[in-house]
């Protein structure tokens, strides 16, 4: 298939998921060969996004890589003003999570998901959710932040 039809298709997978699902606003906060197309939380039916505590949450993000990828792994932090809590990281590798999986090539779309609980241990309040994307040797290549309001069961 000649790279003009691919990239066709890729947008049109693009043009049709940012219409068949609500996104999620977001920023970016440092990405590096990779571009963010979407951030899907789900279950998600306000803005911001409100999550319950011990309750599963599946965050997606799709991009576009700009240079080849080795898989690696992720890493999330619950940012409120100057203050950041680590959450426990992902029990998955990068690869696990991705679809097409790896390696990631430059040029290629790839959907990042992955579902966690958020820990009883997260106060209700309004925060920023960063999650970041590294490679095999712990750069960071993709990383997304965004509101959400936490509520204690």
């Amino acid at each position: 298939m000649n790279m003009q039809k691919l990239n066709l298709i890729t947008w049109v997978i693009v043009l049709f998921s940012s219409w068949a699902a609500d996104a999620t606003k977001y920023n970016e906060c440092g990405s590096a060969n990779a571009y963010t197309l979407s951030v899907e939380i789900t279950p998600c039916d306000s803005d911001p996004c409100v999550l319950v505590t011990g309750q599963p949450v599946t965050v997606g993000i799709l991009f576009t890589a700009t240079a080849d990828i080795q898989g690696g792994s992720a890493s999330m932090q619950v940012v409120q003003d100057t203050d950041i809590r680590w959450l426990p990281p992902p029990n998955k590798t990068l690869c696990e999570c991705l679809n097409p999986s790896c390696p990631i090539e430059g040029g290629g779309t790839y959907d990042y998901k992955y579902t966690l609980e958020l820990p009883d241990t997260i106060p209700s309040h309004q925060v920023d959710i960063r999650w970041e994307l590294f490679d095999e040797r712990e750069i960071l290549f993709l990383c997304v932040q965004f509101p959400m309001e936490i509520r204690a069961l």
